[in-house]
């Protein structure tokens, strides 16, 4: 049996996802219907009866893996959701915030009898990575919001609940030597040694590609990068661990190192990079195949990326099943398939003698890449970059460049002479990246993927090239088959935009003290916030990339706007916005820009925006009413009134598509 692990690792992660996607009810026949479809797969394609029988038990292993882990290891931790309990465990990360706060996730055991993860945010303690802790406290379960799916993020990292309110805390030193704690504060001593070379953004790019610590750029600089389609530069991957190990190959090249010796040394600096970089799942990940890989010659065997790949993954969700439901797990797998798998089965046709030949071949490569990662962008992201193959190949090699100088002030320790010229070079390509990515962000190529019919294209494309493979197995088959998913998405998008043009849509977004309201027609949109809140502007930035929302004609403050201003100024930093008004008797500069315009000062009393089909009126008290046609609709931080039906929406994030006949379409947005 031929490539073992493809098999068994494919069809065992396979089980795993039908599992976290369905609920309990009905599921036996999912699983019969999902394993009787492998079977005619596999028919078609004459595959061995053995290789069918493996298949189908190892799906359901991973089906049957996930269910009692959810209910022996989940259901038995969620017990203690809303109990008051005493905790004690051993702290396995710290993450530090402004104003003394820091986030702990801490291993060991509630009331002394469950071993459970959990999650303690609150004022910032005198500990450090393996000191004992331990305290009273309320554990809760987490919760998603409009902003940030908590509760996805730390159940797909096996973390159930968390708490804020801890007491009688009580800590005791580790004294003992921990190898661990000593990589991971010498990867901090590297970050400020960057820090303090080059302080502000520049610098933190660096430190961001070296250890994927983000927290020294703003979010318009993070928002310029995704946008461009190189955030995945700064998420440490199997990308960042196969430069290490060519930069190290390179040295033991020239000391003329090989074999077993050679095979350890690389061993021993893949495992320091991994804890160097916090251990991270797409860097075990990638540890784990880049080891298969290497060990392959030392047993005289051909290294298979596939099999590789599928027993890396499959180790790793062996102990955590929920980890199917990581963002980055999902994402690196399908990511480093594309790149080590699909994409070689569609290049191998295509030359690469001449420059603007590679640079094609670079360029289907990356397209290949953003082709396998698409379906689980669909999942987790907001938007995605339609330029990211072109950027890619332009910004890659600067981040290349940077990385490299991170290595070195690595490698040496931090030592002046070193790293001082190392870090000022990465510095100035650093600084090359930012303005391209920011001049890139204006220009706002990217695609929203919240849209009804994203999901549904991703996976009718997913199933398409996939059938093209096994059916004719050839690359310029499926390479066509790409080409004809790429255009069949750019035409259904121009026809949703099209079909959307005698619509109004009415956003109400943020919570009670954070609140605005956005109307948008597709050519014009208007941004008005009734509050003033903290946090409004998040949740406006939050909504202009889901719904790819361009051409805001004005922005509007109707109450505190001083913190208003400084905080739409960065989430609107790359959005086209027209017209900035202000509450009279505001104080602002001569000079000030706010979104790029001027401010204007306006009476915030029984305003009134007039356009061709519809009217927005709104006073200072924060009610705003919509008129289109013979449609009404009245919003207020606290509800959303539909006037033609009569009915009221108290929920917070809600989306209303209306005509001008009355008609209007509720939507709760995720």
């Amino acid at each position: 049996m031929k490539r073992k692990m493809v098999y068994i690792g494919l069809s065992y992660i396979s089980g795993l996802f039908f599992a976290s996607l369905f609920s309990l009810k009905g599921e036996i026949f999912i699983v019969l219907g999902i394993v009787l479809l492998m079977s005619f797969v596999f028919r078609s394609r004459n595959i061995r009866f053995v290789y069918m029988i493996v298949c189908a038990v190892m799906f359901v292993s991973g089906f049957s893996a996930y269910r009692m882990y959810q209910k022996n290891v989940y259901d038995k931790i969620m017990q203690y959701d809303s109990a008051d309990v005493f905790y004690s465990g051993k702290v396995k990360e710290i993450k530090n915030y402004a104003d003394e706060k820091s986030r702990y996730i801490i291993s060991g055991k509630i009331n002394s009898s469950v071993k459970a993860d959990i999650s303690y945010y609150g004022q910032t303690l005198e500990c450090d990575y393996n000191d004992n802790i331990s305290f009273r406290c309320t554990l809760n379960s987490f919760e998603n919001s409009f902003l940030f799916k908590e509760k996805d993020y730390y159940e797909s990292n096996s973390i159930f609940l968390g708490t804020k309110d801890a007491s009688d805390i009580k800590i005791e030193k580790d004294k003992d030597f921990s190898f661990v704690r000593s990589i991971l504060r010498y990867s901090t001593y590297i970050n400020e040694k960057i820090s303090y070379i080059l302080p502000g953004e520049n610098g933190a790019l660096m430190s961001a590609m070296l250890t994927g610590d983000k927290s020294g750029l703003d979010d318009s600089s993070l928002t310029a990068l995704y946008r461009c389609g190189i955030g995945h530069m700064m998420a440490v991957s199997g990308m960042h661990l196969v430069f290490m190990v060519s930069f190290v190959s390179v040295f033991l090249n020239r000391a003329g190192l090989y074999g077993v010796f050679r095979f350890l040394l690389l061993e021993i600096c893949i495992v320091l990079f991994v804890i160097f970089t916090g251990m991270s799942v797409s860097v075990m990940r990638a540890a784990f195949m880049i080891t298969l890989i290497n060990g392959a010659s030392l047993f005289s065997r051909q290294p298979d990326p596939m099999t590789s790949l599928c027993t890396a993954a499959f180790v790793l969700v062996l102990a955590e099943p929920f980890l199917i439901k990581n963002s980055s797990f999902l994402l690196s797998v399908a990511g480093t398939f594309g790149a080590s798998v699909f994409a070689p089965l569609v290049t191998e046709c295509m030359n690469d003698k001449s420059f603007i030949d590679r640079c094609l071949k670079n360029l289907a490569v990356m397209f290949c890449i953003t082709t396998t990662v698409f379906p689980f962008s669909v999942m987790f992201f907001d938007e995605t970059s339609i330029i990211s193959p072109l950027t890619n190949i332009v910004i890659a090699p600067l981040c290349m460049i940077v990385l490299g100088c991170g290595f070195m002030v690595a490698f040496c320790g931090g030592i002046d002479f070193v790293a001082y010229p190392a870090v000022i070079a990465g510095g100035l390509i650093s600084k090359v990246i930012l303005k391209i990515s920011r001049f890139t962000a204006q220009l706002r190529f990217t695609m929203p993927l919240k849209t009804e019919h994203i999901a549904v294209l991703a996976v009718l494309m997913t199933i398409f090239v996939c059938v093209t493979y096994l059916r004719y197995k050839k690359s310029s088959y499926v390479m066509m088959s790409l080409i004809l998913c790429i255009s069949i998405t750019a035409v259904c998008n121009a026809f949703y935009s099209y079909s959307q043009r005698d619509i109004i849509s009415v956003y109400r977004t943020g919570n009670k003290k954070s609140a605005a309201i956005i109307i948008e027609n597709g050519t014009n949109a208007d941004i008005i916030d009734i509050t003033g809140g903290a946090k409004s502007a998040e949740y406006v930035q939050k909504i202009v990339s889901s719904y790819n929302i361009r051409n805001i004609n004005s922005v509007t403050f109707t109450h505190n706007p001083y913190q208003s201003m400084a905080s739409y100024d960065t989430a609107l930093r790359y959005e086209d916005v027209y017209n900035v008004y202000i509450p009279d008797k505001t104080y602002i500069y001569d000079k000030s820009r706010i979104c790029r315009c001027v401010p204007e000062v306006m009476d915030m009393n029984d305003v009134q925006y007039i356009y061709d089909d519809y009217t927005i009126s709104f006073d200072s008290k924060g009610e705003v009413t919509v008129k289109y046609g013979q449609t009404v609709i009245k919003c207020t931080a606290f509800e959303v009134i539909s006037e033609n039906s009569n009915e009221s929406y108290t929920e917070q994030n809600i989306l209303l598509k209306a005509d001008a006949y009355g008609n209007v379409d509720i939507n709760y947005l995720e």
